[in-house]
């Protein structure tokens, strides 16, 4: 099962983030890094386990800690699609600016009666 430790303070590495779980030796975990249009970081962790039992304990254990002034999130990880995983954190904020494809559509508004004569 895979654990996502989310909401890490700006300066978190990998050796925190095996110290804040106390990860056995030879658990793979790795921190991403994404940045937002104005500039600021987020960072999550992902920590690989084989046991549920273990990532249930630590998803209960860690869920609402608060480490360095962060109140951490912790669950668990869902797979998404990569094209998911390489979009802009806001990417719901910012206006269309692609080609619209219902211009010649009967829903669009036409705007003169010269136009509306031509589509006929």
């Amino acid at each position: 099962m895979i654990v996502l430790i989310g909401n890490l303070p700006p300066a978190f590495s990998s050796s925190h983030l095996e110290e804040l779980t106390h990860a056995a030796s030879g658990t793979y975990h790795r921190i991403i890094k994404k940045q937002d249009q104005n500039g600021d970081v987020f960072r999550y962790g992902l920590i690989y386990l084989k046991s549920v039992h273990d990532a249930e304990q630590l998803i209960s254990s860690l869920n609402g800690f608060v480490y360095q002034g962060h109140a951490l999130e912790v669950r668990e990880y869902h797979h998404r699609a990569a094209s998911n995983e390489r979009r802009r954190l806001d990417w719901r904020a910012l206006p269309w600016k692609g080609v619209e494809r219902r211009r010649c559509e009967r829903r669009a508004p036409v705007s003169s009666t010269s136009e509306r004569a031509r589509r006929r």
